[in-house]
């Protein structure tokens, strides 16, 4: 080829390379302008979108707390109530508390001093009962009580009696006698022994004579048929009966050999009788 014309061929291509740059440039360039104004709306689209959505969302979350708060609130305020009414019901309370702790007081003061008095009272019965006790036994102080005596038909007790205190060496004469009988029995005993005789004397001497020598009774008992278990006792009251049953009972588990009576008085002694113990009613 001509070298003239591949040198034209030559500038005339790097014409149309550098024509088609520039319209390339251009067409760019103008699609670039086009296509800005979109591309920001559409972006600004999805931004509201986003933002909206958003919004709406904390809308709703917002809402949500307000109903939260709102139910937080009216349960604050229940509790409040709740509270105020415990807190009248503990002011009641504790009014009718303080009350009945006053009248509790006072109720054991009346009972202290009720106590007080029943004290003084069981004191003044005890007192009385002695005194009654004392009396009774005075009145019985001039008698004798006598078991194992065999009862028979027609029978004349002060006979007896005067036999018997004849037999150990006593002189006793139908004047001292002021009376004699046989004791009511039990259903219990009724079949099992004779009843109980009591014998009345008109003075203490004759009295106390027959219970010093009753123990001579037993060096007897051979010479009279029947009279093995026959006893002579002092005339008790029921309660100096109990009290010298028990006193016995006692006096033989502490170790103490005798128990006898002495004008209705209950002694315990040791076994060489060096102490004794006076038992009151």
């Amino acid at each position: 080829m001509d070298p003239e014309i591949s040198k034209k061929l030559k500038e005339i291509t790097k014409q149309l390379a550098t024509k088609i740059d520039n319209s390339e440039n251009r067409l760019l360039k103008k699609l670039v302008q086009e296509l800005k104004p979109l591309v920001e709306r559409s972006v600004e689209n999805h931004l509201d979108s986003a933002i909206s959505k958003n919004q709406d969302e904390d809308t709703n979350a917002i809402s949500l707390l307000h109903d939260k708060m709102d139910h937080i609130i009216h349960q604050k305020k229940e509790t409040e109530n709740s509270l105020y009414e415990i807190k009248g019901f503990q002011d009641t309370l504790k009014s009718k508390l303080e009350a009945q702790d006053t009248r509790l007081k006072e109720l054991e003061s009346k009972v202290e001093a009720i106590t007080l008095d029943n004290q003084k009272l069981r004191g003044l019965l005890h007192s009385n009962r002695q005194m009654i006790d004392q009396l009774e036994q005075n009145q019985r102080n001039d008698s004798l009580v006598i078991s194992g005596l065999p009862e028979k038909e027609n029978e004349n007790l002060q006979k007896e009696i005067i036999d018997i205190g004849g037999r150990i060496g006593l002189d006793i004469q139908p004047s001292d006698f002021e009376c004699s009988y046989r004791l009511k029995q039990s259903s219990k005993t009724a079949d099992k022994q004779a009843p109980l005789a009591l014998i009345k004397f008109r003075n203490s001497k004759t009295r106390s004579q027959l219970l010093q020598k009753r123990k001579e009774l037993r060096s007897i008992h051979d010479n009279l048929p029947g009279f093995k278990n026959l006893y002579i006792n002092e005339n008790l009251t029921k309660f100096r009966r109990v009290l010298h049953s028990k006193t016995r009972k006692l006096g033989k588990s502490l170790g103490y050999k005798h128990c006898w009576v002495v004008n209705g008085k209950i002694f315990l002694g040791t076994q060489n009788l060096f102490s004794s113990i006076l038992t009151k009613p």
